[in-house]
């Protein structure tokens, strides 16, 4: 003490270098650490987790969505982690993971949005439609459970030929004539002349 005053140690550095490690150095310990201890990860989080909710926040146009998508995408992050080969930069990385995380988030909200659009519009029209309704089942009906499922997956759920291809695990290729085979089916025999 000095003139009643407490003197401030002076700094060691060891805070100093704590708050400079580079991205490379803590994921380097993360990768040797986790899952047992997470201190590397946690600043590499804390570095990022404003930029990472403001980017989904921009992205998704939704306060709960962007929250989501941060800790699905921290969670990614940790999981994944152990994989990053650093062929890239971690941030180059990270924030591939953060596009993808919400651009599924988006396209999943466009689906659910267009699916309840059609919903409504089924509806709206039930009672009228039943007779189209009896025949357009009658009609599935004589499809095989494969057939049903892709003409199902596109025109009653809207999906495109390569999002069936990636939920049927087949190429779109076969996506394709799978359906035209469908239809084919489907088409009233043509009258001999």
């Amino acid at each position: 003490m000095r003139n009643g005053r407490r003197e401030d140690k002076p700094d060691t550095g060891a805070s100093t270098r704590r708050r400079l490690l580079s991205d490379g150095t803590l994921v380097k310990r993360a990768q040797r650490e986790l899952p047992y201890a997470t201190e590397a990860f946690e600043r590499l989080m804390q570095r990022y987790n404003v930029v990472i909710y403001r980017t989904c926040r921009r992205l998704l146009a939704d306060h709960s969505d962007a929250e989501d998508a941060t800790q699905e995408i921290m969670l990614r992050v940790f999981h994944g982690l152990a994989g990053f080969e650093a062929r890239a930069k971690f941030k180059t990385w990270l924030f591939r993971i953060v596009y993808n995380v919400c651009h599924t988030r988006w396209q999943h909200r466009a689906r659910e949005t267009e699916f309840l659009r059609a919903y409504e519009q089924v509806v709206a029209t039930q009672v009228s439609d039943d007779a189209n309704r009896f025949e357009v089942d009658h009609l599935l009906q004589q499809l095989s459970d494969i057939e049903r499922e892709i003409v199902t997956l596109r025109f009653i759920a809207g999906l495109s030929l390569r999002e069936i291809a990636d939920i049927l695990d087949v190429t779109l290729s076969a996506a394709k004539m799978r359906l035209y085979r469908a239809i084919e089916k489907l088409r009233p025999p043509k009258e001999c002349t």
